[in-house]
Parts: structure tokens; sequence; C-alpha cells
């Protein structure tokens, strides 16, 4: 009799090894289909290895531009104007750094102001007509016609700045956009079984850029350049290091720009659906909501 059982385990011994294997692997649930205990186990077990999974992606990339941007020196000095308040940029380093910065801050000042006077002086020109009074009129516009006079010299100036000492460089390169993963949690994806399949929902963040570069060597085959320089005007100094690289910044951030304005983050949104969903479907699942969280 044992013999007998022996002889029988001996010639069916891979249809136990199935078995055991088929057990292990529906308890573990490292597959959904396998579902022959609870599928609602299935769901606590392997939410957070999903979302592991996806973490572990980092940043996905659904979306890229390629494209020529070109930017000057004084576009640089702009932007500094812009992140930086005025105290900052006048220290003497600042001036050490960028040598143009300072006669172009004063005259981008007076520019400003001027702009200003008049605007307020238009509007009071308009309540005096209406109250008709001829004398404040007169000295209105006379305020005016200096304040538009201050305008152009400013301008002019500027224009003159530009002439005597300028750089500009294209930049051709590349930015990419999609969606970064690291602050993904397990209450971001829901698992939800359905008779026969399965679905899930997951939250991420709104797509953003992730990356903007321009290469030296944007072809190094064809030696097409990444960085170009297109027009050099200076009447006066050599460049620093400092300037050269504000530029190159202004460059690559004109590019990015460029970038947004052809709809760069509407492509990565679309295309992320599309990735995240064969990505899920190998997981088992066959259908996906993508939801944009709120941050």
């Amino acid at each position: 009799m044992i013999r007998a059982i022996f002889d029988f385990i001996n010639k069916t011994w891979y249809i136990f090894l199935i078995v055991i294997v088929w057990l292990v692997v529906d308890i573990s649930g490292i597959f959904p289909r396998f579902g022959f205990f609870n599928k609602s186990s299935y769901e606590v077990i392997n939410t957070p290895v999903i979302v592991e999974e996806i973490r572990e992606i980092n940043e996905l990339i659904t979306a890229e531009y390629y494209g020529e941007v070109y930017a000057s020196l004084y576009e640089g000095y702009a932007n500094l104007i812009a992140r930086d308040s005025g105290d900052f940029m006048m220290n003497r380093k600042i001036k050490e750094k960028y040598p143009g910065f300072e006669s172009f801050y004063t005259l981008k000042q007076q520019l400003k102001s001027a702009k200003n006077e008049k605007k307020e002086l238009i509007g009071q020109l308009k309540k005096t007509r209406k109250e008709k009074n001829g004398n404040s009129i007169e000295k209105l516009q006379e305020k005016l016609e200096k304040a538009k006079s201050d305008i152009s010299q400013a301008e002019d100036e500027l224009s003159g700045l530009k002439d005597d000492r300028n750089l500009i460089y294209i930049g051709r390169g590349w930015v990419k956009a999609g969606f970064n993963f690291k602050s993904l949690e397990k209450a971001d994806i829901s698992v939800n079984p359905i008779k026969g399949t399965d679905s899930v929902s997951v939250g991420v963040p709104s797509p953003e850029i992730l990356n903007t570069d321009i290469n030296p060597w944007f072809i190094p085959k064809k030696k097409v350049k990444g960085y170009e320089v297109y027009m050099v005007e200076d009447n006066r100094t050599a460049f620093t290091d400092e300037e050269i690289t504000l530029v190159k910044h202004t460059c690559k951030e004109r590019l990015k720009s460029k970038a947004i304005e052809k709809n760069i983050l509407s492509k990565a949104s679309k295309n992320g659906k599309s990735v995240l969903g064969r990505f899920f479907g190998l997981l088992g699942f066959s259908n996906l909501s993508l939801e944009t969280k709120k941050m």
C-alpha cells in the first residue's frame, strides 16, 4: 500500500509542484489573476509594492521639445533685475562681475520712473479736462511732454549701451517634460477589483519641466554647436565669465519658455496616460484612471 502511494507520487510529482507554486503565487499576490483566496487581501498587500515600483521610475519623461533660441547680455541683465533687489545688485562685487550692469540698471530705473509719471499725468489730464480748467491743463501738458522726452532719452541711451557693448548667443537644445513620482504615496493609488478585470486610480502631480539642456555640441557628428556666439559688440572691455554664463543661462530660460508656448506640458499630460496605461497593464490592470493631484 505504502509502495503504491510512493509510486503514485513519483509519477505525478510535477502536479503537486504546480499546485504548490500556484498557491504561493496567489498568496504572495505577485499576479492579480490568481485570486483564489481573497481579492481584498491582494489590494492591501500590493498597493505599497505598486507605489515602490512607480517611485523607482523617479521621473517619467513623456514629451520633448527641440529648438533654437538667442539671448543677449542685456536680456540677462533684465532677468537679474527681475529676480533680485536693486540694493543687492548694486553692491561692489556684483559690479565687478557684471561691468555693464550699473549703467543699465540706472537707465532702466529712469525709464520706469518716467513711464509711471506719464501714466499718472494722463490720468490727471482726463480728470482736469472734465473740469475745464485751462491753466491746469496747460501745465499738465507741459509735464507730460517732459515725461515723454525723458522716456525717449532713456530708451536712446539704453540702445546706445547695447550698441557699445553687447554679447548675443544662439542656443540649441532640448526641453523634457513629464511626471515626478518622488512624492507618490500609498493613498494616491486606489485598486478597484471588478469581475473579470481590475481597475486602478492613480493621483499624480501635474506634469512639469524636468530638464532643460543645451550641450556644448548639440549634434557632434554634424559639428552643430549647442552654444554659438552670434554677435559681439565690445568697444571697451572683455566680457567676464559671469556675463557669459548669464547669457547662456538666459538662452536656457528662453528655450524653456518657448517649449511651454508650444504646449509641451499638455502633450506630456496626454502622453502620460498612454505610458502609465501600458505600465499598469504589465502589472495586470486593464483600466487606468489618471487624476492630477493638487500640490
